[in-house]
């Protein structure tokens, strides 16, 4: 109660004594004494008192020492956020305004309204405020006017930081080409690091937020982003605003593609090198190519330039950071979709490299999906679908796919690669030695997954079973009688089921296979369906299987033993019209007889 009064007391003062410059000059030194310590600031609020100080500045504008003096006791009682929009609304910002254009070459006055302005433009409203003012450009012009004052350029920069946070300011600063003011600061010699920096981290908020892409493309903003890059390239925090500007601009095709026609991405990749270690900086870089890469130039760019490289450099330098090992193939999977950058990961033996990444992040199911994106893409080339089979990534693929077969998407992604990967006699034996097959069926089982799962799963099955190249190796690694046993298992999944009879009846032409299916109980299961099945398509595969199978004298036996002629005898009363079906009736009858 006792400030109150005295603050209420010095205020009266100000009142009575308005024509007097020196007692007003101590008067506002008290407020200023008083508004400094945080418990007071509360006080002013709603009393009257801040009206009574802006207008009694208003009406000394033209004394210099009464201005400097009363603007610092308003800097003090602004600094709770409270009083800001008291002090506004009753002409504050305005005294500002009017205070830079009366007193443009007076530091101290100059630096006391860039800091009024730090803190009004907290405030949304008061910012917005700022820039229909015209505050925008009465900084720049103060700025452009001081810069060789490090301490005033500093709190002047700050104030335009905050003034660029809405995008309507954003639009105006992009208007008046205020990005020119920016470069003319961080081309001054006399400059600190602190104002390089602060300068770097105003330049993401340079960037029109509204379609304003002509004045990207066609203005400065870009080239000074460019320049800075290549100024500052040992400077992070300078790189790693500049890295964020890249980000927002390169969301639009048109600035995408003119950041490529002015060397952006060799500047960039030349930065990153320089910075390999820097994982924060690394990371934006690595935004900065995913946005920078969307387009067909931009990606022959990025290839001919060496950015394949430096991802790789990237990689073996940032192999613990998760968010690393995560963007790197996102832009992998799209540079790697061309089959000149496909000869290129060949030629430099990187495939060794990106299997040991996919171990690295295997139970991370994002970063796996676009890893499976990367092999899709580098498995449509035959010489590099031998060099993953060679390099261990069958097994690679399916030790990182396994853990995630409730995942039905992810399982998708990596059967979309094994179909690409297996499509030689090579790769498919080494897929059967580690047990492909085997995962085939437990995926075609679960519940979960897709039907364009189930439908690759019988797909792949269907090629590898039915490869004559293949059956010897199916032989020696004793997978016939899994083979038996998973057909006699699918009974109720059709498509799975003729893929496996359809397999069974090609595969019986060789007479060890058949000797094997033989031994394996498939004859009873193959009965089975001809008895209970009406299925024609299921039943001629059936029946198909039964004619190879009676090639060997064993199964011939057991075949008629189980009544093998009168399941074929009542089948053909079945469907006594049906050709296709009477047909491979007769061919299995004449083989049993």
């Amino acid at each position: 109660m006792e400030t109150q009064y005295t603050i209420n007391c010095i205020t009266s003062g100000i009142l009575s004594n308005s024509h007097f410059p020196r007692v007003l000059q101590n008067h506002f030194a008290y407020l200023h004494l008083f508004a400094s310590s945080p418990e007071n600031q509360p006080l002013f609020r709603r009393t009257g008192v801040i009206k009574i100080i802006v207008t009694s500045i208003k009406k000394n504008l033209n004394n210099q020492v009464i201005v400097l003096s009363g603007l610092s006791a308003l800097v003090a009682i602004a600094r709770d956020k409270t009083n800001v929009s008291e002090i506004c609304q009753h002409g504050g910002l305005q005294l500002v305004f009017d205070t830079m254009n009366a007193y443009s070459k007076v530091v101290d006055l100059i630096g006391i309204c860039f800091e009024l302005l730090v803190i009004f433009s907290m405030d949304d409203e008061i910012e917005l405020q700022i820039g229909e003012k015209s505050g925008i450009q009465l900084i720049l012009k103060l700025l452009q006017a001081n810069i060789d004052n490090n301490k005033l350029l500093y709190i002047g920069l700050r104030a335009l930081k905050n003034v660029l946070f809405s995008a309507q300011n954003r639009d105006i600063f992009s208007a008046i080409n205020g990005i020119d003011v920016i470069t003319t600061i961080l081309n001054t010699k006399s400059i600190n690091s602190e104002i390089q920096q602060l300068c770097a981290s105003i330049l993401p908020r340079t960037i029109p937020k509204t379609a304003r892409v002509q004045s990207l493309t066609k203005g400065t903003s870009i080239d000074t982003i460019l320049e800075t890059i290549q100024k500052f390239t040992s400077d992070v925090p300078v790189l790693e605003s500049c890295f964020a500007s890249l980000i927002q601009m390169s969301m639009n095709d048109e600035v995408e593609l003119e950041i490529g026609k002015k060397g952006g991405l060799q500047i960039l990749n030349q930065a990153i090198e320089a910075n390999i270690k820097q994982s924060n900086l690394i990371l934006l870089g690595l935004k900065a190519f995913a946005n920078l890469t969307c387009s067909p130039q931009n990606r022959d760019i990025f290839t001919i330039m060496g950015g394949i490289q430096t991802l790789i450099h990237i990689l073996q330098n940032n192999s613990k950071n998760i968010d690393i090992l995560k963007f790197s193939p996102k832009i992998l999977s799209r540079i790697c979709s061309s089959a000149k950058n496909q000869q290129f990961v060949l030629e430099n033996n990187m495939i060794p490299l990106f299997l040991n990444l996919i171990k690295l992040v295997q139970s991370e199911t994002q970063f796996l999906e676009s890893w499976y994106i990367v092999l899709i893409q580098l498995s449509l080339n035959d010489d590099l679908e031998l060099e993953i089979g060679k390099r261990g990534g069958l097994k690679v693929l399916k030790d990182s796919l396994e853990p995630h077969l409730m995942n039905p998407d992810l399982v998708l992604l990596g059967l979309k690669a094994f179909v690409n990967l297996v499509s030689s006699s090579q790769n498919q034996q080494v897929f059967i030695a580690i047990q492909g097959i085997q995962m085939l069926v437990k995926i075609i089982n679960e519940n979960s997954s897709k039907n364009d799962s189930k439908e690759i799963c019988t797909k792949i099955l269907r090629n590898i079973l039915m490869n004559p190249k293949n059956h010897q190796f199916l032989i020696d690694k004793d997978v016939i009688p899994f083979i038996a046993q998973t057909a006699i298992s699918l009974q109720s999944n059709l498509p799975a089921l003729e893929t496996f009879l359809s397999s069974i009846g090609q595969m019986s032409k060789n007479s060890q296979i058949a000797k094997i299916f033989g031994n394996a109980q498939i004859i009873p299961f193959i009965l089975d369906i001809i008895n209970n099945f009406n299925n024609e398509s299921v039943l001629y595969l059936a029946c198909g299987c039964l004619i190879n199978i009676s090639c060997v004298p064993e199964n011939k036996k057991l075949i008629r033993e189980q009544n093998g002629m009168a399941s074929l005898s009542s089948l053909s009363t079945k469907f006594p019209n049906n050709e296709r079906i009477q047909n491979v009736i007769k061919n299995a009858q004449s083989n049993l007889r």
